[in-house]
């Protein structure tokens, strides 16, 4: 077994509400006697008793390091240069992991040498009451309970990421563009997991799914109703007018402007699509998303094509 050490890195942001379930999923952890670990939490500017709460449950190898600019992708970062081991296991602080979460991840991570990244499954609490609405776009939560594999796309708030991947794009020269929680340097909220993994399919890195574990997102009842549901669209159509380059300039009949212009295109006659949605509720979702991913794409032209020049540049595969 090659891989035996790994690192936790668990951001938080005023996180003393929801970090004790994502804490007591890592307590519970079954970790092998010979694997050596360490939990860093990375304290991204709380104003709360988080960090009390924290040191209030004793855990083993515990680090608290403190990221001061803002946003999780910051904070991410900031752990994964504090981290000791090649293995780096994210947890948001509101996800609760299984038991098995450490020597399910860790097993893949050896048995498949190119693995840059993996998921796993994340369901809704069965105590919670989920509206219909929030159910049927649950993605939008991070929610994805029915993983296959081997895949090019990634939806997760909980990835098992290999050093040597992640720092492998990063001397490329490329450079996230989605930054979370920051308010003020970026309209974009979200979505570093998933441009990751997407950029990570030009590289000899790949992305699995595991399949024998799962967590569950304490992300807060009060967050799944409608209103918030529409905001949350919103930040989507940002995310995907960003990422939509990875999806398509990997398909060689597209040139380098029309790729552009046909996820443009496409976007636009979706949008008409949704006149023919029925459920008022479902139509007011599907528009909100669609005419900010529209203004997006326009807006960030400039952005999109030049991360196509990139890719040429450092000579990433786009076939």
């Amino acid at each position: 077994m090659k891989y035996k050490n790994f690192s936790i890195i668990v951001p938080t942001f005023n996180g003393a509400k929801k970090i004790s379930k994502a804490l007591e999923g890592i307590k519970a952890l079954e970790i092998p006697i010979e694997f050596k670990y360490e939990i860093i939490i990375v304290d991204n500017n709380s104003t709360d008793n988080v960090l009390e709460i924290v040191r209030s449950f004793n855990l083993d190898n515990l680090r608290i390091v403190k990221e001061s600019k803002q946003g999780l992708l910051y904070a991410r970062d900031r752990g994964m240069k504090e981290s000791k081991f090649e293995i780096v296991f994210y947890i948001d602080d509101d996800i609760k992991v299984g038991k098995n979460w450490i020597t399910s991840f860790m097993k893949i991570m050896n048995e498949k040498e190119d693995a840059g990244l993996i998921s796993a499954s994340l369901e809704f609490p069965k105590e919670y009451n989920v509206p219909d609405i929030c159910r049927k776009y649950q993605e939008i939560f991070a929610i994805v309970p029915n993983l296959k594999g081997e895949k090019e796309n990634f939806i997760s708030s909980m990835p098992c990421i290999k050093k040597e991947a992640y720092y492998f794009l990063q001397e490329k020269g490329f450079k996230q563009r989605l930054v979370g929680r920051s308010s003020g340097e970026s309209k974009y909220n979200g979505g570093e997991d998933i441009e990751f993994s997407l950029m990570l399919g030009f590289t000899p890195y790949k992305c699995y799914d595991n399949l024998e574990t799962k967590g569950l997102h304490f992300l807060g009842e009060d967050r799944l109703n409608f209103e918030n549901l529409k905001e949350l669209k919103k930040a989507s159509g940002y995310i995907l007018s960003i990422i939509a380059p990875y999806r398509y300039i990997k398909k060689p009949i597209f040139t380098y402007i029309s790729s552009y212009y046909f996820y443009l295109g496409r976007s636009a006659l979706s949008l008409l699509y949704s006149n023919f949605i029925k459920d008022i509720e479902e139509r007011e979702i599907f528009k909100t998303e669609k005419k900010i991913l529209i203004k997006s794409l326009k807006e960030g032209k400039k952005d999109y094509q030049k991360l196509e020049r990139f890719l040429r540049k450092n000579n990433f595969s786009l076939s």
